[in-house]
């Protein structure tokens, strides 16, 4: 048995497989994919055949069932049918069979590494209907296709853009191709991933994806691109591919069935739903619909010119990015990598990119000057040109192949004419020659994008004559290609150059004609009214184009494009008169879209200029909302405080019962907060009546969870926990807020719960979040910065601060006010106490300004790794003893219990102050708490030995406190607990010490470790610490 378990866990830990339970001589697993466990499943059976063939007098006889569904977690364990069909398969399995179900089956038909060999239906022990089965035939050297019938996906595949044939070859990127159809390899091998292609302007990023990608059978392809504007709508390329869906048969009927939100991106479509999923849906949806696409075909999503993408665009991909592999599919992205400056918004996004394994960039450089010539050479319109005269092209054009071509066009024709002297000439050259309707049809193109429908030119240009003979004209010279129903540049170059051509005035005129004809044809549909208010404000049309920029601002935040609302609303603030309802609800709008964004102190000056125009034009309705949204963005302080109270005030008049609960649960949560423990009651009895009137038991248990802790009788953190598990429940019953309550159970989970547990926990919220598509919060993707700091998780302790700080600068302290002090506190451990001194400083001064308890206890417990280090021992005591009188450890949740207990124990050690210790050990409530808090206790006992002389008292204390820290996972504070240890003198405490040696070693915090080692001089004479 020994050696048959052994062989499983072997195989199970190299498949990225899990472990769920042993029952017997059975053995559960999990993996993130159907691939990885048959892979696995079958090297598990060539190992026990090798092994019973090595020693036939002890064989390993082994059979395994797969299946795929979705499992319940419960406890740490797995239930649910899925899990009973897979023990059915398994026990069906005979030695050396390896068994799965027919859904197994259709989720690697196009990708299997096996053959297999079809059982039909079986009748399994225990379940109502029969199963059909298929054995994975995995003995042998020869690995083929599953033979099994191509499945035609459940959504038709959209038509790749028309692509004119190029005159030249494609030279100089035969390894860059290579890598291209390597990852497609990979793709139809079940690995996908993301791909990005980058380099200059005109460099050839287009024609190397065409020319590598288009060709390809059978691949799926699914095609957007980002075009060139100020306000770029949200979701541009994901929109088109959703319109190219709709327009093949039956599409819109598909997308209906199968994903019915993605038509809301569609508001043209006959069933588009008429409310706009939230963001998490939106990109479960589209997430879906690749999968559907993957099971039927290898799968690309391309989607070029990132750097013009609007930020929802760049946020769903990052979010598809993560699902890549695993599907599989393979995302392909081009951008411009001249044109991301320093806060160019794509930059983030390749940053978070670049950290993932599966993601790789292929750089385009500038062709070399033989390859320049090679291309020029194969032009027909230079067969007969001279070498000189390619050699000054190609010197010009300074290997970009745009360039070289552009000037190729304007080649003299037998007239000896000179090469142009740059590529505005050139398309302008081009321009003029392809005669006066193609000129005025390319420039209201350039207005209208990189590229327009018909419907809008025709309009433009009059009439349908004109507009047939210029767009003829433009497709000769090659400046447009027909796309569709419209026409689009050729290269984005070609539109900014005619655009640059264009004087201001004549620029204007243009705008209100675009935007004029855009009203008239699309003045109801959002997807228009960014675009509309736009050019009628170009135009210096603001009144017309301002209600526009409100639709289009709204619709933005709806599809959560933040970035791209906050653009559209600061125009419309521009457009709007002074002093008017109009200006109010503007800047109501940019301050939710700043607040979107955590751009805390925008969106609270913002809020305060839209509630002084309310109180003046506003209803009370306007006061009342505005109020409470501008006290939601404020950092915690005596003005915040004020502003909850205000916000009851203005709301109290219009009697809404569940908002009323909402703003008197905070101002009750702020009056304890300022020790003003008389109105807090007060404030929730209010919420708690306002609650039940509103017959919502989530703002309930929000009151009730408050005064249990301000009530800390024994054992409130139980009862706590099961309000928190009620929130979960609801939440989950109405999909509303479950990752909210996730973060709550975890963080309250810490009193009792160990690495495993909380790990669990985390992982429940990420299958919830991957089960629905919905993107993670930072906590699960970085986790709880405090309990990486404790637990000795530092690096992803400083991977969060770096984020907050880099994403959001001055508004960080607000935001996450805990990062930037672990930060620097890990800083202190690993240089010593000027490493990280002005950091912690600046940090927790800002903590002291709110004057809050809670802030005033963080930024004691962290100015105090400052002062310990520095051995300013009283001082730790001084500064938190002002707080522990009002707030004793019997109050505090497991953050504020551990951050204090962590300092002000061994700064009472160290300090011979035997006062303070009475809190944990005279208090009952506080060993209720869990084991957290009772390891806590243990510890002040050991402190409390020590300090009175009772050396085998401390000693044995001491054990069982840093063993519950450990065992908890508690790293930081179960090493920290040696130092002290060693002063009883002990064999176990030695060792204690030489293990937290270590422990800082690993962590690379060289000062902490040389003063840990310096402890073992510190011994007990007479009865007290040296």
């Amino acid at each position: 048995m020994a050696t048959y378990r052994r062989l499983v866990r072997q195989r199970v830990r190299e498949s990225a497989g899990a472990e769920i339970k042993v029952e017997g001589d059975a053995v559960f697993v999990a993996f993130p994919s159907a691939r990885l466990a048959i892979a696995c499943g079958a090297a598990i059976l060539k190992d026990a055949a090798a092994q019973t063939a090595a020693q036939p007098e002890i064989p390993v006889h082994v059979g395994i069932g797969v299946h795929a569904g979705e499992p319940v977690p419960q406890e740490g364990d797995f239930i649910g049918s899925a899990v009973n069909v897979a023990a059915r398969i398994g026990s069906a399995a005979a030695t050396g069979q390896l068994l799965i179900s027919d859904v197994v089956r259709g989720l690697v038909r196009t990708g299997g590494a096996f053959p297999l060999r079809d059982r039909g239906s079986v009748s399994l022990k225990g379940l109502s209907e029969p199963v059909h089965l298929y054995e994975v035939v995995w003995s042998g050297d020869a690995q083929t296709e599953l033979a099994a019938p191509a499945e035609v996906a459940s959504l038709p595949l959209p038509r790749l853009p028309q692509v004119a044939p190029s005159a030249s070859p494609l030279v100089g990127r035969a390894r860059q191709v290579d890598d291209l159809r390597a990852r497609i390899a990979a793709l139809r091998d079940g690995r996908g991933g993301t791909l990005l292609v980058a380099g200059d302007a005109g460099i050839g990023k287009s024609r190397l994806l065409r020319d590598a990608l288009f060709a390809v059978q059978p691949l799926a392809i699914l095609y957007g691109a980002c075009g060139h504007s100020e306000t770029p709508p949200p979701y541009e390329p994901f929109v088109a591919i959703i319109r190219n869906i709709v327009r093949e048969p039956d599409g819109e009927a598909a997308l209906q069935r199968t994903v019915p939100e993605l038509l809301s991106l569609t508001p043209e479509a006959t069933a588009s739903r008429q409310t706009v999923p939230d963001r998490d849906r939106l990109f479960g949806a589209f997430m879906r619909a690749l999968r559907l696409y993957a099971r039927a075909a290898p799968t690309v999503l391309l989607v070029e010119d990132l750097h013009w993408a609007d930020e929802g665009t760049l946020a769903i991909l990052q979010f598809l990015a993560a699902e890549a592999a695993p599907t599989p599919y393979l995302i392909v992205g081009s951008y411009r990598s001249d044109e991301l400056h320093r806060r160019h918004r794509l930059r983030p996004f390749l940053a978070a990119l670049a950290r993932r394994p599966d993601v790789a960039t292929i750089e385009l450089a500038p062709l070399g000057s033989d390859d320049a010539l090679q291309l020029l050479k194969a032009l027909p319109q230079l067969s007969d040109a001279a070498a000189a005269e390619l050699s000054a092209i190609s010197e010009r054009a300074e290997g970009n192949p745009l360039f070289l071509e552009e000037l190729a066009q304007t080649h003299r024709a037998g007239h000896g004419e000179v090469v142009p002297k740059s590529l505005t000439e050139t398309v302008l050259q081009r321009t003029a020659r392809a005669g006066a309707n193609a000129e005025r049809l390319l420039t209201y193109l350039a207005l209208v994008g990189t590229r327009a429908d018909y419907d809008i030119l025709e309009v433009l240009m009059e009439a349908e004559a004109p507009l047939i003979e210029g767009a003829r004209a433009a497709v000769e010279q090659s400046l447009v290609l027909e796309d569709g129903d419209g026409l689009a540049f050729r290269h984005a170059l070609i539109r900014e150059a005619i655009l640059g051509d264009l004087m201001s005035r004549e620029r204007r005129a243009l705008h209100r004609s675009v935007g004029e004809a855009m009203e008239r044809l699309h003045g109801d549909d959002p997807d228009y009214a960014g675009d509309i208010a736009q050019h009628l404000g170009a135009a210096g049309l603001p009144g017309r184009a301002l209600p526009f920029a409100m639709r289009a601002g709204e619709r933005a935040l709806h599809l959560h494009a933040a970035e791209e609302a906050t653009r559209t609303y600061e125009h419309a603030v521009e457009w709007s008169q002074p002093s008017t309802i109009d200006r109010m609800q503007a800047l109501e709008g940019l301050g939710r879209a700043y607040a979107r964004q955590l751009f805390a102190r925008k969106a609270m000056s913002t809020y305060q200029e839209a509630l002084d125009l309310a109180r003046s034009l506003g209803s009370q309705e306007d006061v009342a909302r505005i109020t409470l949204r501008r006290t939601f963005v404020m950092p915690w302080g005596r003005e915040e405080y004020a502003s909850w109270q205000a916000a009851w005030d203005a709301a109290e008049p219009l009697d809404q019962h569940a908002s009323l609960a909402r703003i008197a649960a905070g101002l009750a949560r702020r009056a304890y907060l300022y020790f003003d423990d008389e109105r807090g009651a007060a404030w929730l009895d209010r919420a708690l009546t306002e609650a039940r009137r509103a017959g919502s038991r989530w703002h309930e248990l929000w009151a009730l969870r408050l005064q249990l802790q301000y009530g800390h009788r024994p054992g409130w953190q139980v009862e706590e926990e099961q309000y928190i598990r009620e929130q979960l429940d609801i939440a989950l019953r109405n999909d509303d807020a479950v990752l909210t309550a996730y973060s709550d159970l975890y963080a309250r989970r810490c009193r009792e719960s160990d690495d495993a547990e909380r790990d669990r926990i985390l992982q429940s919220g990420r299958d919830y979040a991957e089960r629905l598509a919905i993107p993670e919060g930072m906590i699960f993707h970085y986790g709880v910065g405090w309990v990486n700091w404790l637990t000795g998780r530092w690096p992803q302790a400083r991977a969060l601060w770096e984020t907050v700080r880099s994403r959001w600068s001055e508004d960080a302290g607000a935001i996450y006010p805990s990062a930037g002090p672990i930060a620097a506190s890990i800083a202190i451990e690993i240089g010593g106490p000027d490493e990280g001194r002005q950091q912690l400083m600046e940090s927790t001064t800002r903590l002291r300004a709110t004057e809050t308890w809670r802030a005033l206890l963080w930024a004691a417990s962290y100015d105090a790794n400052l002062w310990m280090a520095e051995g300013n021992y009283p001082k730790v005591l001084d500064s938190f003893k002002p707080v522990l009188q009002k707030r004793p450890p019997s109050v505090h949740d497991v953050e504020d219990f551990a951050l204090t207990t962590r300092v002000v124990l061994p700064a009472a050690l160290l300090a011979d102050d035997r006062s303070v210790l009475t809190m944990w050990l005279d208090d009952p409530s506080v060993a209720a708490g869990g084991a957290l808090y009772q390891a806590a206790v243990d510890h002040a006992r050991a402190v409390d030995s020590l300090l009175r002389g009772d050396l085998d008292a401390a000693d044995q204390a001491f054990g069982r406190a840093r063993s519950t820290y450990l065992r908890l996972g508690w790293h930081l504070l179960g090493h920290e607990l040696a130092w002290q240890w060693a002063r009883t003198g002990s064999a176990a405490a030695d060792q204690a010490l030489a293990a937290a040696a270590a422990f800082y070693a690993e962590q690379g915090a060289t000062w902490r470790k040389q003063w840990v080692a310096n402890q073992k001089l510190a011994r007990i004479k007479d009865g007290r610490p040296t």
